[in-house]
């Protein structure tokens, strides 16, 4: 996998990882460059990777709310009746 430029902001990440869905390490490309992350260490990635993973995790969150809120909806619409 890919290693910094020299030069480059480095930061540190930690990423969640359990004994299932969490189990691999991440990946991520980047302008043609492929980075893999460990899950479970404090490991350095350039600050571009650090924030695709932040933005992939915000959008993850929304996904989940938005599953949330129309599963609610639905629910409602078949107890009414409407559905």
């Amino acid at each position: 996998m890919a290693t910094p430029k020299k030069n480059e902001e480095l930061v540190t990440i930690h990423l969640f990882k359990d004994k299932d869905k969490y189990k691999h390490d991440m990946k991520v490309i980047l302008n043609g460059r492929a980075y893999r992350i460990q899950r479970g260490v404090d490991v350095q990635v350039p600050a571009a990777v650090a924030e695709i993973i932040r933005q992939s995790e915000e959008q993850d969150g929304k996904t989940a709310d938005l599953i949330a809120r129309k599963t609610g909806e639905h629910d409602a619409a078949v107890k009414a009746g409407a559905i």
